[in-house]
């Protein structure tokens, strides 16, 4: 069983105005992990001392921005996030654009429905990681065949104890949550009860 880290969804969203700061100082304060968000420079500088990782969602499939893709690169390389960040979206053309332009950086493709052949084309398009939703993951064999590509996979909008056992169990790495207290505190009762049982198979 998998461990996932927490990331909150455009900040701790079940509790503050999203995409606020504070709803991103208060994701920092409930323990998560990361955060996803879609604008910079004030937010970095927020969570610069926390250690947090950070989803940038470029949201460009419905309207290009652009030249968004390498003023982001940019701000993330000048606020010293490079090892911090993954940038995802819906828009493979943006992954691709960051690819180009900063092969180092991590890209992860959201999409919503699984389509016929959507691990083979992650991986000609040399994404670090698919955002799914938890129907996705639950399709048979999709995890295993992720793992074997070396293409890991989070799990967006996580906010009940059952969905995060279900990301535990089937080895997903990231969540994506409204509640990142709540799903921390899952996280922390998934362990206990998980070093429970192999305490008792080991007697």
């Amino acid at each position: 069983m998998s461990r996932p880290y927490i990331w909150a969804h455009r900040g701790a969203d079940g509790y503050a105005p999203e995409n606020t700061l504070p709803a991103f100082q208060m994701a920092a304060q409930m323990g998560a992990d990361g955060v996803q968000i879609p604008t910079l420079r004030e937010v970095l500088k927020l969570l610069q001392d926390t250690g947090m990782s950070v989803n940038i969602e470029l949201k460009t499939k419905a309207i290009p921005y652009p030249g968004i893709e390498k003023k982001c690169i940019r701000l993330v390389k000048e606020m010293g996030y490079e090892d911090r960040v993954i940038f995802s979206s819906f828009n493979h053309l943006s992954l691709q654009m960051i690819r180009l332009s900063a092969p180092e950086m991590k890209i992860g493709y959201l999409y919503l429905y699984a389509a016929a052949g959507i691990i083979p084309f992650a991986k000609r398009l040399g994404v670090d990681a698919l955002h799914i939703t938890q129907q996705n993951f639950l399709i048979p064999g999709f995890m295993e065949k992720c793992k074997e590509l070396g293409i890991k996979v989070n799990a967006w909008t996580i906010n009940q104890e059952n969905e995060y056992q279900s990301c535990a169990e089937n080895g997903v790495n990231a969540v994506i949550t409204d509640y990142p207290d709540r799903i921390w505190q899952f996280r922390d009762t998934c362990s206990e009860i998980n070093e429970q049982k192999e305490a008792v198979q080991w007697k």
